[in-house]
């Protein structure tokens, strides 16, 4: 949720790939979220930082992600989450 929170404000996220961040499955790299391959990757991490604060790649980017965070259903993301939370919950038992 905080990824699509950060987009709704027009703040482009930098995200690591989707086998360790599912919501990397609906981003498209460079377009509305920087994806990174490897999150223990701390040079991809600078530049992703250093990239996506230049003017024209934040602007850019800004747009693109906060129109698609206004595509998601915030109610069926929080119910999901909930529910992920509850499952969770019901796992350490």
């Amino acid at each position: 949720m905080v990824v699509l929170e950060a987009m709704a404000h027009a703040v482009p996220a930098i995200v690591s790939a989707e086998q360790y961040c599912g919501i990397s499955a609906e981003l498209s790299h460079l377009k509305n979220a920087w994806i990174l391959q490897n999150p223990l990757d701390t040079n991809a991490l600078k530049d992703a930082i250093d990239k996506s604060l230049e003017s024209k790649t934040h602007e850019a980017m800004s747009q693109q992600a906060m129109a698609w965070a206004g595509t998601q259903d915030w109610h069926h993301l929080a119910l999901a989450q909930e529910a992920l939370y509850y499952d969770v919950a019901r796992l350490k038992k």
